[in-house]
């Protein structure tokens, strides 16, 4: 009798380790089969303006539209724009402003080419480089 019992309860730890594997394995598929089916997420954001702000609320950069296209602008720790990157009318260009938003450089895209340009307070240009 004592074999007939031990018998059978090695017949049953026998299937109770070839479930375990199933299982396992039927997990295994499962987890696959949905890790490759998932496709990546398409994201879109959409918005006219994008603003940047510091720990204390102030602006520091803002990308949006303007008349001619996008643009790109840095603001400094008193809220002054610095410099912007943009769009304008003959192509694109790159400006750096002083304290009181008066253009002193300006590098950009022109039909003839390249050109780079310095300006006086009064926005008189000193120098250009065409």
């Amino acid at each position: 009798m004592e074999t007939s019992v031990l018998e059978r309860l090695e017949t049953l730890e026998k299937q109770n380790r070839r479930l375990k594997r199933a299982g396992l394995v039927v997990m295994v598929l499962a987890g696959a089969t949905l890790l490759i089916g998932q496709a990546k997420p398409q994201w879109k954001v959409e918005a006219e303006r994008f603003v940047l702000t510091d720990a204390n609320g102030k602006v520091r950069a803002e990308l949006g539209m303007a008349e001619h296209g996008p643009h790109l602008a840095f603001y400094d720790a008193e809220g002054t724009r610095r410099a912007v990157l943009g769009i304008v009318q003959k192509g694109p260009g790159l400006f750096f402003l002083d304290t009181t938003q008066k253009r002193r450089v300006a590098m950009g895209v022109v039909e003839k080419g390249p050109v780079l340009l310095f300006f006086d307070e009064n926005r008189k240009t000193i120098f250009s480089k065409p």
